[in-house]
């Protein structure tokens, strides 16, 4: 059940490259707003900023869950055991998909939800601190709209590649397979014909 914790880097990663991305989106497309005028550095600092802070309490609530969902199964698995006799394997097998799923339900969550959320409270604890008055910054509501921005632009990207790659992938294996068929059908042809030259006709 730790093995989540070896994600909590990703939160404060992914909620800065999102607030980035977003914020370099926006200022390009408005360039004489006041609202994206602070610098980049500054909202990428308060997504690390915000995205430790949030993600720390989130990754350690998932893994509490994940426990305590595990547990109820096993339980429930040895009750349907032991009243209706069944195989070990169908109940463990159907119970580890599930907290599978339930595993990637959370990071996917945590994704799409973390880089918005990790802005505005990075913003708002570094408000706090008095970086304010040093230099510019986004405003809570700012910072969740550029990682909305940001967040969809990227994973857009990912998933356009991934879809791509794909795509690429299994029309190289169908030409593959297209290229072996062709190949086993001449080779069957030229074995028919070696047959038939061998056999002896009969009078």
């Amino acid at each position: 059940m730790l093995k989540p914790l070896f994600y909590l880097p990703l939160v404060p990663l992914l909620a800065t490259a999102h607030l980035t991305v977003g914020h370099a989106i926006l200022h390009h497309a408005n360039p004489h707003s006041p609202s994206w005028a602070p610098h980049l550095l500054s909202t990428a600092f308060a997504g690390a900023i915000g995205g430790t802070i949030l993600g720390v309490p989130l990754i350690v609530l998932w893994v509490h869950i994940l426990s305590i969902r595990a547990q109820r199964l096993a339980r429930n698995l040895e009750i349907e055991q032991q009243e209706q006799q069944q195989e070990p394997e169908d109940g463990s097998g159907s119970s580890n998909s599930l907290t599978r799923r339930m595993k990637w339900v959370g990071y996917l969550a945590i994704i799409l939800s973390g880089a918005p959320a990790a802005g505005a409270l990075g913003v708002v604890c570094l408000h706090e601190t008095g970086m304010r008055n040093r230099e510019k910054l986004l405003s809570p509501g700012d910072a969740v709209v550029a990682g909305v921005v940001g967040g969809s632009v990227v994973w857009g990207c990912v998933f356009g590649f991934l879809a791509f790659a794909f795509g690429v992938f299994a029309g190289c294996m169908n030409i593959r397979a297209y290229r072996i068929r062709k190949e086993n059908a001449r080779y069957l042809a030229q074995k028919r014909s070696e047959s038939s030259r061998s056999t002896p006709n009969l009078p």
